[in-house]
């Protein structure tokens, strides 16, 4: 049984070996998290190669070999050869790095489950490595189903913790966020109006006076 965790990546080195179609999916994602990326394979992706092109992300255009893990925070095995990604993944382990193999991960460290993606509100699913077809299944289905207002709920919690955290005390904010958890999803949905109505409501009641900032702006 697996430890559900993430990994800030923020300005760190990944280096991802492949250049195929799952490359392509988890680089975004890693480039969208802040990190800095280096691609290790003979041939990637057009999506890559523009990326490269860019400046986005380095691309060393050749086959895996010895020192191109140095450096790395964290390093992803995608290439079809299975050699090839187990020999990535001992290189990467006698180093400590954490390493994951895309075509399972028993020679990895961790596995990178389905996401499913409400503007800041991230949901990931895993089954372990026993199923990936549920995960992407049930991905697909949150998507379609969840309400926006959990998406929107998140947003406007992003922009009140730290306020609220420097004017309020903790008995207060623990009142004030029970509240505000149990209104979800449905009281962000309203218009403007009621739910800063709805806001207030719940601040004064757990004796908050909310921040001067634009909660409802999508911007």
């Amino acid at each position: 049984m697996s430890y559900p965790i993430t990994f800030e990546v923020e300005n760190k080195l990944v280096v991802v070996v492949g250049g195929g179609r799952v490359s392509t999916r988890r680089v975004a994602r890693l480039l969208a998290a802040g990190a800095r990326v280096t691609i290790v394979a003979p041939s990637v992706t057009d999506d890559l190669r523009e990326l490269a092109k860019l400046g986005q992300v380095q691309w060393q255009q050749r086959g895996y070999r010895a020192g191109d893990l140095d450096g790395a925070s964290l390093v992803l095995a995608t290439t079809d050869d299975t050699a090839v990604n187990r020999r990535v993944a001992n290189t990467a382990k006698r180093a400590s790095i954490p390493v994951n193999v895309a075509d399972g991960h028993s020679d990895g460290d961790f596995a990178i489950p389905a996401l499913a993606e409400f503007g800041p509100l991230r949901l990931a699913i895993d089954t372990d490595g026993a199923g990936p077809a549920v995960s992407a299944a049930l991905r697909r289905h949150l998507e379609q189903t969840l309400s926006p207002g959990w998406a929107r709920g998140t947003e406007i919690a992003a922009r009140l913790r730290r306020p609220l955290k420097d004017k309020s005390k903790p008995e207060q904010r623990a009142r004030f966020w029970r509240a505000f958890a149990d209104g979800l999803p449905e009281k962000p949905m309203g218009d403007d109006a009621d739910v800063k109505s709805w806001l207030e409501a719940i601040a004064e009641d757990a004796g908050i006076e909310l921040p001067n900032i634009d909660l409802l702006s999508t911007d």
